[in-house]
């Protein structure tokens, strides 16, 4: 066995350890995105369904309540199913999600519409950050990173979507990052490989020690 061939395996898992990363950095910008789309547009629906800023900004509570409710269910999965299959489901979900708001014909809808996306948002923390911690063995600089993608979603949202809503109507707000969510999810699926084999080890990791 040359040098060469002894060192590729290390080569290949760096370089899947490197794209994991970037996965989850993209991510978390998405996920701070998407929930500011509808708190930037509605401005605009005050007219479209004649109803009060107030009544339409409530809904986007809904979403922010998934957001957090659904955050303990999402990690409890992930470890017992696979932390990549819902992350998968985080982009995908989180896609068709803002595709339904988009094409929602009234406001129930759009609440509906809403709420799942709060859903598939809450995905990403406990399952995205304890991937990136495992990814980069916890270095600060690689989370202080991430931190920033998460920031440069929430200070985009505003920007990118008011244009979007200004230039091709307010569906498109919903309708742009639903593709690119969409998108991101199946070629995530295709280019990392299945974990579910790593459930026993995650679940052996953290044995109970007793209290004394």
């Amino acid at each position: 066995m040359t040098a060469a061939s002894a060192n590729h395996p290390a080569d290949s898992d760096d370089v899947a350890r490197k794209r994991s990363i970037a996965f989850l950095n993209w991510a978390h910008a998405l996920d701070h995105f998407v929930l500011l789309i509808y708190p930037t547009v509605v401005i605009g629906l005050q007219v479209i369904f004649q109803r009060s800023y107030s009544e339409l900004i409530a809904l986007s509570s809904t979403a922010f309540l998934a957001f957090g409710v659904f955050s303990l269910p999402a990690g409890w999965l992930a470890d017992r199913w696979s932390r990549r299959n819902m992350m998968a489901a985080f982009y995908i979900g989180c896609g068709l999600s803002l595709a339904g708001a988009g094409f929602a014909p009234n406001l129930p809808a759009l609440a509906v519409a809403m709420f799942m996306l709060g859903i598939f948002a809450s995905i990403y923390h406990p399952v995205g950050m304890a991937m990136l911690i495992e990814a980069s063995n916890a270095k600060g600089r690689t989370l202080a990173f991430n931190g920033v993608c998460g920031n440069l979603g929430v200070s985009l949202a505003a920007g990118i979507s008011a244009a979007l809503a200004t230039w091709f109507g307010w569906r498109a707000a919903f309708f742009a990052p639903a593709a690119i969510m969409v998108a991101t999810g199946i070629f995530y699926l295709w280019v990392t490989p299945d974990d579910r084999h790593h459930v026993k080890s995650r679940s052996r990791a953290c044995p109970r020690r007793p209290f004394r």
